[in-house]
């Protein structure tokens, strides 16, 4: 009898140390600031002020497409870069360039789609809606400089691209 109380004391110590561990995770969680999931609340909030047939449904998935399409002109510029710097021009990549960029653009936009609209809408708007007015402009200078950022790497993409493959 007294082995099994001390084996159900133990485990419900166990029980305690996993539960305090998972509440501490789900505190940092709130805390931690992801560029992609602020973007995602930002849009999905900037399009919430227009008025559309199909509703708030309607601007979740117009809050994924900005979400993607920012992360898809990232990985297209790496790639062109990478490509342009590094590989040499061959008839196969004149060719099909254009498919591997409309491919990338395509696979990165319906997992946008999927990952915010279906997963995580409840978890971003959770985190996001009591922010304070310091927090919201930290975190709008991050945005700022992140949409800043991808524009420039885009435009050095293809400046850099037209120099040097036609």
């Amino acid at each position: 009898m007294s082995f099994y109380l001390n084996s159900t004391y133990f485990n419900s110590l166990n029980l305690i140390n996993v539960e305090s561990e998972l509440r501490g995770t789900e505190k940092t969680m709130k805390n931690k600031f992801n560029i992609w999931d602020y973007l995602y609340y930002r849009a999905t909030l900037y399009y919430n002020k227009t008025a559309t047939k199909l509703g708030f449904e309607d601007n979740k998935r117009r809050g994924s497409y900005t979400v993607g399409l920012l992360i898809s002109l990232n990985v297209e510029s790496l790639i062109m870069l990478i490509i342009v710097l590094f590989l040499n021009r061959t008839p196969f990549l004149l060719d099909y360039m254009g498919y591997l960029i409309v491919c990338v653009f395509l696979i990165i936009i319906f997992y946008s789609i999927y990952l915010f609209e279906k997963k995580r809408h409840i978890q971003i708007f959770n985190r996001y809606e009591n922010e304070s007015n310091i927090e919201r402009k930290k975190r709008n200078i991050f945005l700022g400089a992140y949409i800043t950022f991808t524009i420039i790497l885009f435009f050095l993409a293809v400046s850099l691209g037209r120099t040097l493959w036609v």
